[in-house]
């Protein structure tokens, strides 16, 4: 039987149409068929049975000396009249999709997150190209987040009848499809294929050319022909630009954007609360912020009931539907809530306590269904923060608690050893200190999450006390780079009592040495005297001589803080003596480093400079550029001392230098403020001002009392030699409360 003949025999005994469109055929948006009256078939599950018919009597208008057959295919509903965004995948759909597409069949996919805006998306462009397809447009739900998804069989029945009401399907597979292609290419159709579950169930349904389909699904749909279009959340200008056109003038851009941030710029959480906010004005936008931003109450508050808008319901279809699936894989799901940002794959396989490639097949069918993310280039996968908040939400069991728990354990852990191979790079030296931090910082995220939970559940048993203090023992270097002095204060008192609770003096020692730098760093010498001075008793009572020397060498530097660089020197010694005896040649060269600036404080700039050259051999020796840095710096100073400034700048720019590129910022600072001094030597009272504002910054930044004071006192000499004696006063004023404040003598 040819095409036409096909084609004629749709139209069995009824008569051509209007052009109006009765409200029966919109029932094929929803998968409700419509028969006209007297047709010999009757609508079951969707379908018509019966058969097509070779009537004689059916009736063809003849335009321009081709078939023409009337039809209601136009079926797209309203556009959104405040769409935003989107146009590099609109661009991208449209020059894919227009056209006559050469013979060949033009179809796409777009896939993603509920409430990502894949449907409006979908109809919008297919608005844009109605020109393209004269024949119809479809806009066809295949139900696939519902327990029962549209078969190929039903949705063909839906686009037949839709464009010839009066049609007899067959219920015969082979006959629909040959029915269902020769009606589509017998004209230019634009199906959009909405909601499909997988590429199983739009694999017959794709339409042959010249008609095309735009697929929507939560899964990627991979077919020959078919172009993947993965969508992401809005930008930061689209999600405010759509908050906008909701809400009108009622919210700041401010506030707008403290919401777009809140809704994680996902488009169906960003409708609900602009929907919200316009018809509840009696809720301010801080009002209604209090609860966007916490965690526990964020879905609740992305309900509108009255407009039956609810973004958990829409999320959860993804986790109801995989529910009836994977049972297993929705629990391994909701223990990735635990990450608070991206997670590689061997983390996910310690928090699912199984294998690489189990943690691979898992992330993998997750992905299929758009319930994690994954940056293609980093190969690091991350819950969207509203499927986050989704994966907390109780269970159905009541397993919810105890899965999580046990989740946050190995998480804690996972991240202790990462943190400790990060801490372990950092002291090969070289390119490995690089290296670990930029593992660190990478992991940063997941380590404070792991470190936070080991603190909440410290006083449980579970090993928690353990892991506050493992995680500060495994980063001491990293950590004292990358956390504020008072944070590290917080971490580290945190380990000095989960040291104590499991009897760890070698650790409890630890701990005390730490604490006394951490107080040192933020100027308060005689608080880190009072730790190193318990630390120096743990290690003699246990023989732990690395540990005796690394408390001689601290109070060394704390009574140099005081003013007592005799007293200084005589702890340095004492340390030098240990460091070479074991064999620690870092702390050889902390101890040479801390002699000289212990004798330059004394007047004697030749005999520091001997001991940090020394300090700078040992340092480039091991590959230790903190360590580097700060005998260039010290060297710097004491060429200063012996009136070469321009050789102290060399010092200073190369220390500038290394502070930068491994992220220290108390030897970034301390790097300027000695360039201010040298500069202010030179003569340069303005340059030297430019260098102590930047140092001042960063002291403040970071919590640096001592170097906020050195700041101070620099930008008042620097005023007062360029004739300005009360700025002068003013910055000597601040300097002086903080030298009492922290008991600097001097």
């Amino acid at each position: 039987m040819g095409l036409w003949q096909a084609l004629r025999n749709l139209i069995a005994g009824g008569q051509p149409v209007d052009d109006g469109e009765p409200a029966a055929h919109a029932a094929a948006i929803s998968g409700n068929q419509a028969t006209a009256p007297g047709a010999k078939s009757t609508a079951i599950g969707g379908h018509v049975e019966g058969s097509i018919l070779a009537g004689d009597n059916a009736r063809i208008h003849i335009e321009n000396g081709q078939p023409f057959y009337p039809s209601r295919a136009h079926q797209l509903g309203p556009d959104l009249s405040d769409f935003v965004g989107r146009e590099d995948e609109i661009a991208a759909l449209l020059a894919h999709l227009s056209g006559d597409g050469g013979g060949a069949a033009a179809i796409s996919a777009l896939a993603g997150l509920g409430g990502i805006g894949k449907s409006a998306l979908a109809v919008h462009v297919a608005h844009r190209l109605v020109q393209d397809y004269p024949s119809g447009q479809l806009l066809l739900d295949l139900g696939g987040t519902t327990a029962s998804p549209a078969s190929a069989m039903e949705v063909m029945g839906r686009v037949v009848q839709s464009v010839h009401p009066t049609a007899r399907l067959p219920d015969d597979a082979a006959a629909m499809t040959a029915t269902y292609r020769a009606l589509l290419s017998g004209g230019k159709y634009l199906l959009v294929l909405d909601n499909a579950r997988d590429a199983n169930q739009v694999r017959e349904l794709l339409p042959p050319p010249p008609s095309a389909a735009i697929v929507t699904s939560r899964q990627p749909i991979a077919l020959p022909n078919v172009r993947h279009y993965p969508l992401d959340e809005l930008s930061e200008g689209e999600a405010r630009a759509l908050l906008r056109e909701i809400v009108g003038d009622i919210a700041p851009d401010d506030g707008l954007d403290r919401i777009a941030v809140a809704c994680a710029r996902l488009p169906l959480a960003l409708r609900v609360a602009g929907t919200f906010l316009a018809i509840h004005p009696s809720w301010t936008v801080d009002e209604y912020l209090s609860r966007l931003e916490d965690e526990r109450s964020r879905l609740t508050a992305l309900s509108v009931p009255e407009y039956e808008l609810d973004v958990a319901q829409v999320l959860g279809l993804s986790v109801r539907q995989l529910e009836g699936d994977d049972a297993a894989l929705v629990a391994n799901w909701r223990r990735l809530s635990v990450f608070p940002g991206e997670f590689d794959r061997p983390a996910v396989a310690a928090v699912w306590d199984c294998t690489g490639e189990d943690a691979r097949d898992g992330l993998d069918a997750l992905l299929r269904r758009s319930m994690v993310q994954i940056d293609t280039e980093t190969r690091r996968h991350r819950l969207h923060d509203l499927m986050r908040d989704m994966a907390r939400l109780e269970d159905s069991a009541g397993e919810h608690d105890a899965l999580l728990a046990e989740a946050s354990s190995r998480h804690a852990v996972h991240y202790r050893a990462v943190l400790a191979a990060a801490e372990e790079l950092y002291l090969q030296g070289g390119g490995g200190v690089l290296e670990g931090l930029t593992r660190h910082d990478l992991e940063a995220e997941n380590i404070e999450a792991g470190h936070d939970w080991a603190v909440a559940h410290r006083e449980t048993g579970d090993g928690a006390a353990r892991l506050c203090y493992e995680y500060t023992d495994a980063g001491a270097h990293v950590l004292s780079l990358r956390l504020h002095p008072r944070a590290q204060i917080a971490w580290l008192e945190a380990g000095l009592a989960g040291a104590r609770a499991t009897g760890d003096r070698r650790g409890e020692g630890n701990a005390l040495g730490n604490l006394g730098i951490a107080w040192k760093d933020l100027g308060d010498a005689r608080k880190a005297i009072a730790y190193h001075e318990q630390r120096l008793e743990i290690a003699r009572e246990i023989g732990d001589r690395r540990g005796e020397g690394n408390a001689l060498g601290n109070l060394g530097i704390a009574w140099a803080h005081l003013g007592d660089a005799r007293k200084a020197i005589e702890y340095h010694e004492q340390n030098l003596v240990i460091t070479r005896e074991i064999g620690n040649r870092r702390g050889e060269g902390n101890a040479l480093g801390n002699l000289g600036n212990a004798w330059a404080d004394l007047g004697d700039a030749r005999k520091a400079i001997a001991y940090h050259e020394q300090r700078l051999e040992i340092a480039r020796e091991i590959g230790d550029r903190r360590g580097e840095g700060a005998s260039l710096g010290n060297l710097g100073l004491a060429w200063a001392a012996l009136g070469d400034a321009r050789k102290a700048i060399a010092y200073h720019e190369q220390r500038l230098e290394i502070a930068r590129e491994i992220g220290d910022r108390r030897g970034e600072g301390n790097a300027l403020g000695n360039l201010g001094l040298a500069w202010a030597a030179l003569g340069d009272a303005r340059k030297a001002i430019a260098y102590y504002e930047q140092q001042l910054v960063i002291t403040r930044e970071i919590g640096d009392r001592r170097g906020e004071g050195n700041a101070l006192g620099s930008l008042g000499i620097a005023w007062a030699v360029l004739g300005d004696a009360r700025k002068a006063i003013a910055y000597y004023e601040q300097q002086l409360v903080i030298t009492r404040e922290i008991g600097d003598r001097r």
